[in-house]
């Protein structure tokens, strides 16, 4: 079951993942803001994602290597990146279902601005594409905004609109080119509270909307528990999301096309990809990098699967598997969840909730991590170690990831900063934010020292070049107490995430231009020798030796 059931609860804070305040001043609570320097690259990625974000197709950046390295406050693991690739919507046949969606919202006896709006999300009226099935709509969305505000001030819907625009290279605008649709369009009320008649109508709606639809591949990223053999629910338990890290196709059971029988005519057959609710990585556990990797790679493979070029690759289950083990660990390690609600009722984000000291341990536990990881990476290479090597290596030590989560704990920070706190905690919290500093101090001065004290390397550059960044971060106020410039400090942790993710797709290029060579070479070879079958397997094996040392040896 998912954690979650609303697109965002209506007591969240909206915070704008992409649009981090990283310049100007700001106090609040003896916390001080200051400017941040304009030449960062992930500040830079950011910008031109938001400003491209709006855009008609024909007139938005279609840079892979700037608009690709971050998305949702992260680095973007270097292995999605070179899956990012533009998609071409074709305009098929004209459909339904934006009619229907329309129909249903009057019978409910709605707003014309609620309706229009959640109509538009479900756009466009055309068949084939992309769509993605949420669970239900909040209940203080600014319909009277607009579309363009509802997905501002939502942030599941901008996290949608950031992941399908960094994985088609600017070639999907989720407005323009993504349906999106609730499980119980309109609905926002909590399930024990909705007539039976009602939650099946509003469930049998949903599969009408999605089978008018008839997409390319539908994205199931919600779940409604209703119980397991709750019957209101018919052909929309085929819409909803397996939980995070899960497949379809991977059993029997699980099968990747749903096929349903739309009002009574021919079974339509629908293409699958299972998601998770973005607000379960945005919201409720925004720390944690590994789960938003995991909505861009749903992402990717939604894209791919309408392109029909998307191959599951080993890495991919190894993300899914480490991003269920991370949601299980924190199932575990937070307090009990009462039973699901609807946006708004639910205690479940407070049940999850963390304060300043919280993020503050977890900050000074991310950093320790990671020196130990940046020491045994440097401290371990052997001599003659080939390309691949070393970059499984750095793969292996998740070291990205790392300077993400910290970048993140960094930013939740942040907010809460920015939110103020009572009187009666800010003994506490002063407290935490002197911690941060002084283990930031520290953390860079031991990081700067292990880069000068081993061989030089490309790595060895990127560790000192960010710990001095994150030094200069730290200052003293006039009583001697430590601050850190948390803004500044989140984007230093973000670029050394860009600059390891960078490094490793690098390591990997060169390691694949490496082996093709050695792999032509072992083809000349064979393809000159005449020898009988009895001697084919020895005179393999000596050829292949004699490449790989060749290899070797050119390192």
């Amino acid at each position: 079951m998912l954690p979650y059931h609303g697109r965002e609860p209506a007591s969240a804070p909206h915070r704008r993942s992409a649009r981090l305040p990283l310049y100007g001043k700001l106090v609040s609570s003896g916390a001080a803001w200051h400017s941040s320097e304009s030449s960062h690259r992930a500040s830079r990625a950011l910008e031109r994602q938001q400003s491209n974000l709006n855009q008609p197709s024909n007139k938005r950046s279609s840079s892979m290597n700037a608009d690709t390295e971050v998305c949702l406050g992260v680095a973007v693991d270097h292995r999605i990146r070179r899956l990012c690739k533009p998609v071409d919507v074709h305009r098929r046949l004209h459909s339904g279902h934006v009619a229907r969606i329309e129909a249903r919202g009057r019978a409910l006896g709605l707003g014309p601005d609620e309706i229009q709006v959640t109509a538009q999300l479900a756009g466009p009226a055309y068949k084939g594409g992309i769509a993605v099935v949420l669970q239900q709509p909040r209940s203080n969305h600014p319909f009277h905004k607009g579309t363009d505000a509802v997905i501002e001030d939502c942030e599941t819907l901008s996290a949608l609109r950031r992941v399908f625009y960094v994985v088609s290279c600017g070639s999907l605008n989720m407005k323009a080119d993504v349906s999106v649709v609730d499980l119980l369009p309109f609905v926002s009320d909590p399930i024990a509270r909705i007539s039976d008649a009602k939650l099946r109508d509003s469930f049998r709606v949903a599969v009408d909307v999605v089978c008018d639809r008839e997409p390319d591949v539908l994205v199931c990223a919600g779940q409604i528990w209703t119980g397991k053999f709750d019957d209101r629910k018919a052909d929309a338990r085929k819409l909803e999301s397996l939980g995070v890290g899960k497949q379809f196709g991977s059993g029997p059971s699980l099968p990747l096309k749903a096929k349903i029988r739309h009002e009574n005519r021919a079974l339509i057959s629908i293409s699958r990809v299972n998601g998770f609710h973005p607000s379960y990585a945005m919201n409720y556990h925004p720390h944690k990098s590994a789960l938003r990797q995991l909505l861009l790679l749903v992402g990717v493979e939604a894209c791919g699967t309408v392109r029909d070029d998307w191959e599951n690759e080993g890495w991919m289950n190894e993300l899914r598997l480490h991003s269920l083990n991370i949601s299980k660990q924190l199932s575990t390690t937070s307090p009990p969840a009462s039973p699901p609600q609807s946006p708004g009722q639910s205690p479940a984000r407070s049940n999850t909730r963390r304060f300043l000291p919280d993020y503050q341990a977890l900050y000074t536990c991310e950093l320790m991590d990671i020196i130990r990881t940046a020491e045994g990476f440097l401290l371990s290479a052997v001599p003659n170690e080939t390309t691949r090597q070393v970059y499984d290596a750095l793969l292996q030590c998740r070291m990205s990831e790392k300077c993400n989560d910290a970048s993140l704990l960094l930013r939740e920070m942040v907010r809460l900063v920015k939110a103020g706190w009572p009187a009666s905690i800010d003994w506490k919290n002063q407290a935490a934010l002197t911690s941060a500093a002084n283990e930031t101090l520290k953390f860079s001065d031991d990081m700067i020292k292990l880069a000068r004290r081993c061989r030089k390397s490309t790595f060895r550059d990127i560790l000192e070049k960010r710990g001095c960044s994150l030094y200069k971060q730290v200052s003293a106020k006039t009583d001697g107490v430590k601050t850190l410039d948390l803004s500044s400090a989140c984007v230093d942790f973000l670029d050394l995430a860009v600059d390891v993710e960078s490094m490793l797709l690098d390591l990997l290029r060169r390691s694949e231009q490496e082996r093709t060579p050695a792999a032509e070479g072992l083809s000349s070879l064979m393809g000159g020798l005449h020898i009988s079958p009895s001697l084919a397997t020895t005179q393999v094996q000596y050829a292949a030796g004699r490449n790989r040392s060749s290899v070797f040896s050119r390192q």
